[in-house]
């Protein structure tokens, strides 16, 4: 049996260029500009948990969105697969800047995942 998804729309994730960036050693960062590949076209369920809430941090309110998108085991693996730090530049033909925090397997049939959870934040900047 296979889940199917609810509303599903398109979003393109840019992967992280993990060669062509520059990384500290010490610190596992990434120095300067940070690279990313073209986007790939997915198509996944979207849900927003927050949506433009204000955070306070040093340099005074920054707003941010969190949600998650739901794509299944295999359009996931068809799409080569993604990683903590890939950023999501569009959902729904609508331009967005958000990074992947998360990657998590749901929808267990049989022992095995068929689903694929993509945990985003907009805050959160690279790996």
């Amino acid at each position: 049996m296979r889940p199917k998804l609810v509303h599903p729309t398109t979003a393109k994730i840019a992967r992280l260029d993990r060669s062509s960036t520059e990384w500290d050693p010490v610190f596992r960062m990434p120095k300067g500009q940070v690279a990313y590949s073209e986007p790939v076209e997915v198509w996944a369920q979207v849900e927003y948990s927050r949506v433009n809430e204000f955070a306070m941090t040093p340099a005074g309110e920054m707003p941010f969105t969190m949600g998650h998108l739901t794509m299944t085991k295999g359009d996931f693996e068809k799409a080569g697969g993604f990683s903590e730090g890939d950023r999501i530049v569009e959902i729904g033909n609508l331009p967005v800047e958000a990074y992947i925090v998360e990657i998590r397997p749901a929808g267990h049939y049989f022992g095995k995942p068929e689903l694929i959870v993509l945990m985003f934040e907009s805050r959160r900047k690279g790996p």
